[in-house]
């Protein structure tokens, strides 16, 4: 399977999400009705999220996770995929050439049925939790899919930014060549889009920023939640520290704790290792977002500057 596949959901829930009340609700029809759908849209912190999606000029989307086994005729085969992007500016490119943009956030994909979408709040953050299926009559070529995973995303948003933990876990089965096939497939990744300040925090003195963690582990692939503190020792002479709190599993790096700050930029490490990214988001740096992928767990977080 194709990483643009794997990664459907990143540029096709938000998009049913933003489609206009006269437009399409995507895939086969028997997800949420149009009636749901614009309920949802015209919610304020819904279309506040969709202000911040057309602003947007900055995505972070380190990798993609992929665990499968296939099984046909007495053989099985398993693997353990990682697709690496390499981003700048609204712009992502995956390893096999996928290209993810922050336009594509906007481009329903209409092979995916949103189920589910339940709206809320945590830690000063708006959140919004979605769950969504795959249209199976839309398969490969010479390849029927019977049935597929389906796949949940948890996301939050402040004033200039959005990040969120997409998992999709579940059975697989179908027909390749006239070959039945069964088995499993899990996968999941982390993004951020959002409206980068491209300066460093000015000032003197020191800063912290508070907010929320959104994890994936990539042995069950089940979601954890957490919480991020960020922080500046000194504003004249700018080294940034993260500290990620996934309550009840360690995580994290000594390298998050002193980065370089450059256009308000900051990143260390390596995807699945240590692998830390983020931006402070806004012109007036009020909001800080991330991605990081440390091998066990992949995520995002964000964070508002304290008084």
């Amino acid at each position: 399977m194709q990483s643009k596949k794997c990664i459907a959901t990143f540029t096709a829930v938000l998009g049913v999400l933003f489609l206009s009340a006269c437009g399409g609700g995507g895939g086969s029809g028997s997800g949420l009705s149009d009636e749901e759908l614009d309920r949802v849209r015209s919610d304020p912190r819904v279309v506040r999220l969709g202000g911040i999606l057309e602003r947007a000029d900055t995505l972070l989307l380190p990798s993609v996770r992929l665990n499968y086994s296939l099984s046909a005729q007495g053989q099985t085969l398993s693997d353990r995929l990682v697709e690496r992007f390499s981003c700048s500016g609204a712009r992502c490119v995956g390893q096999d050439g996928t290209v993810v943009t922050v336009a594509d956030l906007l481009d329903p994909d209409t092979d995916i049925d949103l189920t589910e979408v339940t709206l809320g709040s945590r830690g000063g953050f708006d959140t919004v939790t979605t769950a969504a299926k795959f249209d199976t009559s839309s398969s490969v070529q010479g390849v029927t899919v019977t049935d597929f995973p389906s796949a949940s995303s948890y996301g939050f948003w402040g004033t200039y930014g959005f990040a969120a933990v997409e998992i999709g876990d579940g059975g697989l089965a179908g027909r390749s060549r006239g070959v039945s096939f069964t088995g499993n497939m899990s996968w999941a990744g982390a993004y951020v889009v959002g409206d980068a300040a491209g300066t460093n925090p000015g000032g003197i003195g020191s800063a912290t920023w508070r907010g929320i963690a959104e994890a994936a582990s990539t042995r069950t692939f089940q979601r954890r939640q957490g919480t991020a503190t960020v922080t500046i020792a000194d504003l004249s002479r700018p080294r940034v520290g993260v500290d990620i709190d996934i309550t009840g599993f360690p995580i994290g790096s000594p390298a998050w704790s002193d980065m370089r700050l450059a256009r308000g930029h900051f990143a260390t490490g390596s995807v699945g290792t240590d692998r830390l990214e983020g931006n402070f988001h806004g012109p007036d740096h009020s909001e800080t977002y991330g991605t990081f992928d440390t091998g066990a767990y992949v995520g995002a977080f964000g964070a508002k500057r304290a008084p």
